[in-house]
């Protein structure tokens, strides 16, 4: 789950599922692009990764 903050962090404004089920060792970046850039592990292991914007993540 991605999420936002607005105020300061002191709650989560916005949230969205970026993959359906649970994941692991999970660590994001801002890029040069200034998109969010998620690296993780899935449910079987591997390694993925995925980029999206703070437009996506209030788009609900």
């Amino acid at each position: 789950m991605a999420q936002a903050a607005r105020g300061g962090g002191t709650t989560w404004s916005y949230s969205k599922v970026v993959t359906p089920g649970s994941y692991a060792y999970s660590s994001m970046t801002v890029l040069p692009d200034k998109s969010i850039g998620l690296l993780y592990e899935g449910e079987s292991g591997q390694i993925l990764f995925t980029r999206f914007n703070l437009d996506w993540i209030k788009n609900t």
